[in-house]
């Protein structure tokens, strides 16, 4: 794999080897390779790499991802990327993506959630439908990272996520994902700084505050809510959401844990594609039908996880 695998903060000497050219509309198009990339981490999500390889080129998310076609500019000159790529990438993306990582397209493709596409019916269902090009995420889908392990994100102890962290993963975008089996945890849908959930100022956009060059890519990203005095360009909530929790006030039950290995064994080769499909439409259905009957179903739910989602359900119901 060479230069692009190592860990060094060096970049890589200049190649002897022509510039690769990306063919697109007809046209041949000069791709300069970045001087120094990274490898993806297990599960790892595109929005995550995006700012794991950001933060190691010490360059603005938005640079990176204009320079790959991940964005583009709009008509009023400012970056736009959709987080509907977070479910796929169209074809000259991935090879453009590829070409400037030195990644293999099926790495690239897998940063996806479209590794999942026939396993995970709401996946299918947003791959199938488009609105004026753009694909739809559906209920059952995040449209980014809205949850997150600490422990996760704090990375394994090597060298390269000690400098730029774990991964933001794939599989937190989906609801149906709820805990963290490595780490015996629940996990966190809120930044304990600015009490936000971590991505909800970035709207229907890939990444938040992609001109911003300076944050980790485990810190908040969330811009400061609107009153008076203060500006759109006040800094970032910036709090680290990747400190460990000392004490978890709702330990999970091996109940729980064994729930969680279930269905996360449905999304991998194990199962049966058209196994995996209706297992999940059954737990949609099921799901559907106890926050319509709720709380009828309350004594069928270990009691530590009936009382959460009794909170959640009247939450939603306020």
């Amino acid at each position: 794999m060479g230069p692009r695998r190592g860990l060094s903060s060096h970049a890589t000497p200049p190649s002897t080897t022509p510039a690769p050219t990306l063919r697109t509309r007809g046209e041949h198009v000069l791709v300069t390779s970045l001087p120094r990339s990274l490898d993806p981490l297990p599960d790892e999500s595109l929005s995550g790499y995006v700012l794991r390889l950001s933060h190691r080129l010490t360059l603005p998310p938005g640079w990176l991802m204009r320079h790959t076609w991940i964005g583009s500019l709009n008509a009023h000159g400012l970056l736009a990327s959709n987080s509907a790529l977070a479910i796929a990438l169209p074809k000259d993306v991935t090879t453009r993506v590829a070409l400037t990582t030195r990644l293999h397209p099926d790495e690239v493709a897998a940063l996806t959630l479209a590794c999942w596409n026939g396993r995970y019916p709401p996946i299918t269902r947003a791959l199938e439908s488009k609105a004026g090009g753009r694909r739809r995420a559906g209920d059952w889908l995040f449209r980014s990272a809205a949850r997150f392990c600490p422990e996760c994100l704090a990375g394994d102890g090597s060298l390269i996520q000690q400098q730029h962290g774990g991964p933001w993963k794939k599989t937190w975008r989906l609801p149906v994902v709820f805990a963290c089996l490595e780490h015996r945890r629940y996990l966190r849908h809120w930044c304990p700084g600015c009490h936000q959930a971590p991505d909800a100022s970035t709207g229907s956009r890939l990444v938040a505050r992609v001109g911003d060059a300076g944050l980790h890519p485990a810190q908040c990203r969330n811009s400061p809510q609107p009153t008076e005095g203060r500006k759109r360009a006040d800094p970032a909530c910036g709090t680290r959401l990747d400190q460990p929790i000392v004490a978890d006030p709702t330990p999970l039950s091996q109940d729980i844990l064994s729930l969680q290995a279930r269905i996360l064994r449905h999304l991998s080769p194990d199962i049966p594609q058209r196994e995996a499909s209706e297992y999940f439409t059954d737990l949609q259905l099921v799901a559907a039908l106890i926050v319509m009957t709720w709380p009828e179903a309350l004594h069928l739910i270990p009691h530590s996880a009936g009382m959460i989602t009794d909170r959640y359900l009247r939450h939603l119901a306020a």
